[in-house]
């Protein structure tokens, strides 16, 4: 029966790697497409699937070069300094340049105070009043404003051309100091960014819309009032992998409900196995709930499940406790390898089936949970199939 796993196995894998790659090769072809008809964005759904589905520095560079088409120089940069971190990818030093030329792009600043009217010193060289637009170049630039012997200053960092509005308060200002985890966070305060956590702003005295993003983490949005001569402190923690159940925002994890039915049988021949599944899933992982029938006993599992790989097609390996019959006599962990293919994924809705191999050890004879007989194994083989709702 083992040589039998193994066979089935390799019979699902060979045409499941067969379909990807030839996928894939449709769906660079699209993009490719999308590019002449300067379809950009389009063009990056389908390199994005493409290096989903069989991984290619020539998708990551694609993607790189239509970000930066759309004048979305940031999102490029990553994309460009993914593709430069992969050995066998060429014109790596070009690339690498590239990046810092993006980042080092001038972009559009605009400096306002209340009231207005204030002189403006940018890097110590007095350029105007408020208010004031000047386009900077790339890098770290010092900005004061003074006006009736109130003076503020303000350091920023102008990186990929994107545009800022620099807003200053010297009427009656108190202070907002952000002072969180992780330290590093980038903290914007009523659009404007303020700069990374820990950071101190002088503000106008009144209530004020924080936001905090790194990441890799979940984005936060609080408000905090300034009080005149007052420093107002707030803390905020965000929170790493499961942020934003669903939302499928940057640095989030996101989750997906999932449903499953299975059946199968024991490779020892102790009886048929079919069941009902309910869950979550995100990214590579799984947990699920089991309820089904194993022989004539009920059966009732937890499940732990990770995909080896991100594609379409991957082998999967996991754990769990499983009870079968009543009392406490059908308890014992098990673990389980097998093999994952998806037949079916849009923005909503993905189908997949998984054929497993599970060795679970119990405290009594699946035969007969009455009897009192010595500890033993079971080795369900089954199929799922599983539905899952974004």
């Amino acid at each position: 029966m083992r040589l039998l796993a193994i066979l089935i196995a390799l019979l699902i894998a060979a045409p499941a790697h067969a379909d990807s790659r030839d996928e894939a090769k449709r769906e660079f072809a699209a993009g490719q497409t999308a590019d002449k008809a300067k379809d950009w964005t389009n063009a990056i759904d389908h390199y994005l699937r493409a290096y989903e589905l069989m991984p290619h520095p020539f998708a990551l560079y694609n993607i790189a070069v239509d970000y930066q088409e759309l004048g979305k120089l940031r999102e490029a940069a990553h994309y460009f300094e993914q593709y430069v971190a992969i050995p066998d990818s060429t014109d790596r030093d070009r690339v690498a340049k590239l990046i810092g030329e993006l980042k080092a792009r001038p972009a559009r600043i605009g400096i306002t105070t209340d009231p207005a009217g204030a002189r403006v010193t940018i890097d110590g060289q007095v350029v105007g009043q408020t208010p004031f637009t000047a386009k900077l170049k790339g890098g770290t630039h010092t900005i004061v404003v003074d006006r009736d012997s109130r003076r503020e200053e303000r350091t920023i960092t102008v990186e990929f051309a994107e545009p800022q509005d620099v807003k200053f308060a010297i009427g009656a200002t108190g202070t907002l100091f952000v002072d969180g985890t992780p330290v590093g966070a980038k903290v914007t305060i009523d659009g404007t960014v303020a700069g990374e956590m820990p950071v101190q702003v002088p503000l106008e005295v009144g209530e004020h819309r924080v936001q905090i993003v790194m990441d890799g983490y979940s984005p936060i949005e609080t408000t905090a009032r300034v009080t005149a001569g007052m420093v107002t402190r707030i803390q905020p923690t965000l929170t790493a992998g499961l942020g934003g159940l669903g939302d499928g925002s940057p640095g989030t994890f996101k989750l997906n409900y999932l449903l499953g039915f299975g059946a199968g049988a024991d490779v020892r021949g102790n009886g048929l196995v079919y069941d009902f599944e309910v869950g979550l899933s995100g990214k590579q992982y799984e947990i699920a709930m089991v309820i089904g029938k194993f022989a004539a006993l009920t059966s009732v599992e937890f499940q732990v499940r990770w995909a080896m790989l991100p594609g379409r097609f991957s082998p999967i390996l996991g754990g769990g406790y499983a009870h079968l019959g009543g009392g406490d006599s059908g308890a014992g962990y098990e673990a389980f390898a097998g093999l994952r293919y998806e037949l079916m994924s849009t923005d909503k809705l993905g189908v997949t089936v998984l054929g497993m191999l599970t060795a679970r050890y119990n405290a009594v004879s699946v035969v007969d949970p009455m009897t009192e007989a010595p500890p033993t194994g079971i080795f369900p083989l089954a199929f799922r199939l599983q539905v899952s709702y974004r």
